[in-house]
């Protein structure tokens, strides 16, 4: 079963995130703020990761980067209700091609879509 690691400072977007991902069958971890989703990414491992741009004490492009730096390479789609292209070209973001954008409020039908685009078919459980 693949993981996901959803980091929101929204307890609604967290559990709304997680309880569509568990329905698609993967395994998936919440955090609320960037030291959060760095021991959760440091012990889990994921697949993929669902960051919001903004996060309490840090943003989403800064903990790619960091993470980065220390060599996770991890597909990522941010999460904001900023326009995509500030933050890919705002965080110089734009070669990387493993980082999706998802704007809120956030559609199901386009968030499955990245989803299956940055993991392998069969990512899920059937």
């Amino acid at each position: 079963m693949k993981k996901i690691v959803v980091v929101d400072d929204s307890e609604t977007v967290l559990s709304m995130l997680e309880h569509v991902l568990k329905e698609w069958g993967f395994e998936v971890h919440a955090g609320a703020d960037g030291h959060a989703a760095m021991d959760i990414i440091r012990n889990v491992k994921p697949d993929l990761l669902i960051l919001d741009h903004q996060l309490p004490a840090s943003v989403g492009p800064d903990l790619f980067r960091r993470l980065k730096q220390d060599g996770v390479l991890i597909p990522t789609i941010f999460l904001s209700g900023t326009p995509y292209y500030e933050i890919k070209y705002g965080y110089g973001l734009e070669n990387e091609d493993r980082i999706r954008f998802l704007e809120k409020p956030i559609e199901l039908k386009r968030l499955r879509s990245l989803v299956d685009e940055l993991l392998p078919p069969g990512a899920a459980a059937s």
